[in-house]
Parts: C-alpha cells; structure tokens; sequence
C-alpha cells in the first residue's frame, strides 16, 4: 500500500470517527433534553386537566359528565394538552376556544366527534399511546371508571379532593417505550439528516484528503526520484519544492547534498590524480638514475647512492603522511580524551622550535596567557598539530622574516594564531590550503616542502576536537593559521 493510500484511508478513518462521535454525543443529548422538555409539558397538561376536573366537581358536585361522555373527556384533554403541546406536535389541529360544559340532554353527534382526537395517517411510533390514552380517571375506592392504558407505570398521579376528602384519582401512566414520540420523530429527523451530512462530509473529507495526500507525497517522489539518481552517481541531480514547509528545507538539504558529493567526487578524482603525480616524479627519477648505473653512465659511487636515497625518503615519506590521513579518519572516535593546559603544551612546542628558527635567522615571538587553559583534547594529536603548522612556518618563512604565536581566551574558547611575515600564499589558495594534496608551486619546491597533507592532518584532528581551522592574511604580510578550540566546563 503506497503512502497516499495510508494517509486517504487515515483522514476517511478520522473523519468517520468524528461523524460517528458527534452523531452519537447529538442523539443522547438530544433524547434526555427532549424527553424532558416533552415530560414537563405532559405533567403540566395532566395538572391541568386535574385542576380542572376538581374545579368541575366543586361546581356540580359530580365528575359524571366526564364518564358519561367521551366527547367531554376528550374536549378537556385536548384544550389543555394543546395549549402547552401545540408548537410540537404537527399533526394535532388548532385548538379552539374553551367553552363551558352543558348537562342539557345527551350529547349531539357533532358534540361527540368535536372533541375526538383525529386519526393518525402514520404513528410515530409503534407501541406510542397518544396522551389521552394515558390519563386514567379512578374513584376514591380505586376503581376505575375512565381507563387508560394501564399496562405501563404510573409515572404521574393527583387526587380531586372537596371539603378535604377524596373523590377521584387522576393518573397519568408512561409510553410504552419510554421515549416521546415527538422525541423520536425528532430524532429519526437527526438521523436522517447526519446520514446525508455524513455522506456529504466523507465526499468532501475524500477530495480533499486526495488533494493533501498529493501534497505531502510529490515532494517524496521528487526525494525518491532524486535519492535514485544519487545512487547512480548522476551527482548534478537537483530538486524544487515549491512550498515553505520542511518539505522544503528537506529538498535544500537533498541539494546541499548533491553539491558536496559532486565536489568529492571531484576532489577524489584530483586526489588520485595528484598521488599519482607525486609518485610518479620520485620513480621516474629513482628509474632513470638505475638505468644509468645499469647501463655504466653513471658509477655506482657515493653520490649516485645518496642521489637514490633521497628519492626513497620522498617516497616514504608520502607514504607516511597519506597513511596518517586515513589512520585518522578511521580511528578518529579513538581519541585518548584528557584535560590539558593548552597554555603549557604551547610554550613548550615554541621553545623547542625555538633554535631552529633562530638557525635560520627568523624571529618567533609568542604572547600567552599568564593562567592556564585547559581544554579536553587528545595531547598527542594537539602537538602533532602544533609541530605541523611550525614546520610550515619553518619551511616557507624567508630568512630575517618573523613568525609571532598570539594565544587568547573568550568565555567558551581559546583561539592560537600563528602568523609570518612572508612570503605568504595567493588569495585564491587561502581556501584550498586545507584540501590533500594541494599545494601552492609558487612558495615551496618537492625537495624542500610538502605534500599538502599537513594541514590537511590538522583540519581532522581539530575538527575532532569540535574545533576549527582557517587560514587568512597575516598583518606581518604572511600566512595566518587559527586555532579554534573549546575550553574545558568547569
């Protein structure tokens, strides 16, 4: 199942849910409010109809009429129950004006059917007994002289009294169901009406859940698609996202990616490139040279032997250095972490180097720090570190030039600039100085400098040690090398 599928079914699921929730939370809170509103207005029709009936019985001293005549009953049912219930119920008639009982002769035909509830077309319910059916007329000795429905509880009940004695009971007995029917008809109304607002709702939620699934999953086909070309190598590959969402910043990442692995790609090509340069010119000389002694233009004498030596010691030392590179990129999580005073190891590397920038007539000056500085770090590699940068000063210094050390301390790091005087570097080598293998022709030569590995070395060591490494213009006119590392928490 593909993810616009999961994510259509999930929003269809959770819409259905909430349907299903509000319909349900809608039907019982519409059946209690109802059925309540419906109970208080039969209790106030049936106290109506009692107090009327005692009233009746004070004025005539009987409640006869009542038994004797259905058409009365039913005439002081519905004047009653009309007035309170009209507004609810559709298909009960206007109700008329009240007029007074008469005990003249027997009752008229039209008397008869004027007062008769109307036929109901279609019940609301099956077993729902309209009110009149409910009310039961008893005598003070319990018998029944109007019955009701009888077969349900009495959920209401009142006794016509004169002169503090009982001469009937009105009783009002409860629906079959328990339930209006008007509450019922309402609710089937509800019913009804949630089903087409369901209905309706489930199209909508399906469009639109469409419409968001397509959102969410085109730039994941783009991320898709993209993540293919990548393994393919087709590292030009790039994706747009038009939207301002993580979707986006993902693309950007996606991007950045790409652009970093073209660029490796290409430093690994100029990598293997210029390895086998540099190996090429040693072997191609340590080749010449043997011919020569092989074919007897050269004698094999101190000078060809010495010639050949230091030919090896470039090669070895090529060797050396590239191994040191992938040594610490393998084994970089196996620094021997301690705190140390950065201030100490500093001064200690300047004095050693000390009479060896003297001997080639160049001035090192250092500023430190009078307080220790102690940073966690590895205290082998921070020297290797250290020895590489002087060693660069060493050979690439001019003569009668300075080298100047400047150590200082922020809230969080301590920064170590070592800068000279000359003769520098190109500005468009300043950012390359960090690459392997990359080496500026025009201030060092293969006898006397390096491979382009050492700074190379330092970049990974300090970067292990969540510091940074740049170069820039020293003031002195030279190279300024910064060290950015970050001091032990207290």
């Amino acid at each position: 199942m593909k993810l616009i599928h999961k994510l259509l079914i999930t929003n269809l699921i959770i819409t259905l849910l909430l349907v299903l929730t509000m319909f349900s939370l809608n039907a019982i809170t519409n059946k209690r409010m109802l059925n309540n509103v419906f109970e208080d207005i039969d209790n106030e029709a049936f106290n109506l109809i009692a107090t009327e009936i005692s009233q009746q019985y004070q004025q005539t001293g009987s409640i006869g009429m009542f038994i004797d005549s259905k058409a009365l009953w039913y005439e002081l049912i519905n004047r009653n129950f009309h007035s309170s219930r009209l507004l609810f119920s559709p298909n009960r008639p206007k109700p008329r004006e009240p007029r007074p009982f008469s005990l003249e002769g027997p009752p008229q035909k039209h008397m008869q059917n004027e007062g008769m509830p109307p036929p109901r077309n279609k019940p609301m319910a099956d077993d729902f007994m309209p009110f009149e059916k409910r009310l039961s007329l008893l005598d003070a000795k319990g018998k029944i002289l109007i019955a009701g429905n009888t077969d349900t509880e009495v959920v209401n009940e009142q006794e016509i009294t004169h002169n503090g004695a009982v001469v009937a009971v009105l009783q009002l007995h409860a629906n079959g169901n328990h339930v209006s029917a008007l509450t019922q008809h309402y609710l089937n109304t509800q019913i009804n009406i949630s089903l087409w607002t369901a209905g309706i709702g489930l199209l909508i939620a399906l469009l639109f859940s469409y419409l968001l699934a397509r959102h969410f999953t085109n730039p994941i086909s783009q991320l898709k698609e993209g993540a293919k070309a990548l393994a393919e190598r087709k590292f030009e590959t790039k994706i747009t996202v038009n939207s301002s969402d993580e979707f986006a910043t993902l693309a950007e990442d996606f991007n950045r990616i790409a652009t970093e692995l073209r660029r490796f790609e290409s430093q690994q090509s100029q990598w293997i490139m210029d390895i086998s340069h540099e190996l090429r010119t040693p072997l191609t000389i340590l080749e010449g040279e043997l011919e020569a002694i092989n074919d007897g233009i050269i004698e094999p004498n101190q000078k060809a032997i010495s010639s050949l030596q230091e030919e090896v010691a470039l090669l070895s030392r090529l060797v050396n250095d590239l191994h040191k590179v992938s040594t610490l990129d393998r084994y970089s999580f196996n620094y021997q972490m301690e705190e140390i005073d950065f201030n100490t190891l500093v001064t200690l590397q300047a004095h050693k180097y000390a009479f060896k920038f003297q001997s080639k007539n160049i001035t090192l000056n250092a500023t430190l720090s009078e307080q220790p500085v102690i940073i966690l770090a590895d205290q082998n590699r921070i020297t290797q570190v250290l020895q590489n940068i002087l060693e660069n000063n060493l050979r690439y210094t001019d003569e009668q030039q300075k080298v100047w050390l400047d150590l200082t301390v922020s809230k969080h790091h301590v920064f170590l600039s070592i800068e000279d005087s000359g003769p520098g570097v190109p500005d468009e080598a300043l950012e390359k100085l960090f690459d392997r293998l990359y080496r500026t022709d025009s201030s060092r030569n293969r006898k006397t400098g390096g491979f382009g590995l050492g700074l190379a070395i330092c970049q990974t060591i300090i970067e292990a040690h969540h510091g940074s490494i740049d170069a820039t213009k020293s003031r002195l006119g030279g190279l300024c090398i910064t060290l950015k590392l970050p001091l032990a928490e207290a």
